[in-house]
């Protein structure tokens, strides 16, 4: 049985042609609204490495349909090293030297494209939720390449493409469940293809942790070591923007090559968990489960310390793992949290916990102002208005010497500190119609449920979206936290679709 809201084969074909120019064009843009890039001959430059890129990206993909994504993996540390070596060389432009940085953006939105529109052998043409994800990557490219000054001072290109490129995470996940067969040798041959990406993507951000310092561990060093005594005007950063070798050899370290390796790879967990959970009992892969979640809480335990990071994944697992039966456990965890983070339980724990870390201190410190700022102001104090580091919200006054509020973690706090209270009641709706949906289509094989979840959830989606999707939190901010729980959603449900055609 197909869906009523199936596309004909002809507006796929129009529809690759139309987001690829546009995609080009938006790539264009780049060097049309940046300062560094706004000459002319570099924005033409630039387009036309993207458009080369894209047309060898739709060559790959029809020699084999995984070729995008092996590239995208494999980049990373030619990326890093190629970034390295040009950095301080006029051997390039400057031009080249952007979208060295930007090109596995490019590769993906790509690849999800020609994914979306071409009609596999034996599946359905594009429904509903295609088309949405489509529309999601137009309104993420657009948010990308918005000028840094519509956004106000708080806001930065490099804060946007983190979560920009966060945001291609969850859609990647969505793309590999697309591409699963339901037969048992391609869905054991994708769970083995996703556990050794998200192996070598691990490995890569394990090597830039340990041997590659960021950019805000050395500004985050300069508190500490004048906290420990030490002479401000004797600190030398330059030391930290290199990777030494076990050689001795300096490299180069570029900021730009990979935000957060280690957060993407967390988040490539979950198509695993996902492409496991479509035939955990069929084909009696429970105990990959386990190995699954120690690993997931494993590497961000010891290698993070970004605590939402946690949560947000073990969310999506949860959901992933067994949406029919565990819906009561995911509304409990929100309500926790909330209670956690809108109470006088946060002060109780800040006047209780005594830690000499300063990074520890200003986390807690968060919280309390943060709650203080909301019921001051419920409505909200508008978008981008907490900043990367929450100066505004903390009256600009820093609560160290020469060390700011530390960003906020609570994407509940973060929400209704600048959309107010409102956006967070529609943030919970959103997640509870996801949940309370995917478990009715579990239970139910009609494909009217199908339809009927996405005609009844896309207004709500829509709104959320773009209530958070122009935010400028500059690590794993609520600007990305609609698009995870969009394509949780999504994928559940376009699996679900795929496996009632297979069985009709």
């Amino acid at each position: 049985m197909r869906s009523t809201l199936d596309i004909p084969t002809a507006i796929d074909k129009f529809a690759i042609i139309i987001m690829t120019v546009m995609f080009a064009l938006f790539v264009f843009f780049i060097g049309a609204v940046n300062a560094e890039l706004a000459e002319l001959a570099n924005a033409i430059e630039l387009l036309f490495y993207s458009t080369t890129t894209i047309a060898l990206t739709i060559l790959a993909y029809y020699i084999n349909p995984y070729a995008p994504l092996y590239f995208f993996i494999l980049w990373l540390p030619i990326q890093t090293g190629l970034l390295s070596y040009f950095a301080d060389t006029e051997i390039v432009s400057d031009a080249l030297i952007r979208y060295l940085s930007a090109i596995k953006e490019v590769i993906a939105v790509c690849w999800a494209l020609l994914i979306i529109v071409k009609r596999p052998r034996g599946r359905p043409p594009l429904c509903f939720p295609d088309w949405v994800a489509l529309a999601i990557v137009i309104m993420a490219s657009i948010y990308l390449f918005i000028p840094d000054a519509f956004f106000g001072r708080s806001s930065t290109t490099s804060q946007r493409i983190f979560g920009f490129r966060t945001a291609l995470v969850p859609y990647l996940a969505y793309l590999l469940g697309r591409t699963i067969q339901y037969k048992s040798s391609s869905v054991k041959k994708s769970i083995w293809l996703l556990i050794i990406i998200c192996s070598a993507v691990t490995i890569f951000g394990i090597f830039e942790l340990i041997l590659i310092p960021r950019e805000d561990l050395i500004s985050g060093l300069i508190p500490y070591f004048i906290l420990k005594g030490g002479d401000p005007s004797s600190y030398n950063s330059d030391t930290l923007s290199y990777i030494v070798s076990f050689g001795g050899i300096k490299f180069k370290r570029m900021m730009s090559s990979f935000l957060s390796p280690l957060g993407l790879a967390y988040f490539l967990i979950f198509p695993v968990a996902l492409a496991l959970s479509i035939k955990r009992y069929k084909f009696g892969v429970t105990r990959y489960f386990k190995f699954v979640l120690l690993f997931m809480l494993i590497i961000p335990v010891v290698l993070s310390n970004t605590r939402a990071v946690i949560a947000c994944a073990l969310l999506m697992f949860i959901i992933a793992y067994g949406a029919d039966k565990l819906y009561k456990l995911v509304i409990i965890i929100i309500t926790t949290s909330i209670i956690i983070y809108f109470t006088p339980i946060n002060s109780i724990v800040t006047d209780t916990v005594k830690v000499s870390d300063s990074s520890s201190k200003a986390h807690l410190f968060a919280y309390v102002v943060g709650t203080n700022q909301i019921l001051r102001n419920p409505l909200g104090i508008g978008l981008g208005q907490a900043g990367p580091n929450a100066m505004s919200i903390a009256g600009g006054e820093s609560l160290y010497s020469q060390q700011d509020p530390t960003v906020y973690e609570s994407l509940y706090l973060t929400m209704a500190t600048e959309q107010g209270i409102l956006s967070v009641v529609i943030f919970i709706m959103f997640i509870l119609s996801i949940t309370i949906s995917t478990r009715s289509c579990l239970k139910n094989e009609l494909i009217d449920v199908f339809d009927k979840f996405w005609i009844s959830s896309v207004p709500l989606a829509t709104i959320g979206f773009f209530v958070a999707s122009i935010p400028t939190e500059h690590w794993y901010g609520f600007q990305s936290a609609f698009i995870y729980w969009w394509f949780v959603g999504l994928a559940v449900q376009r699996v679900s679709f795929y496996k009632r055609e297979a069985i009709s």
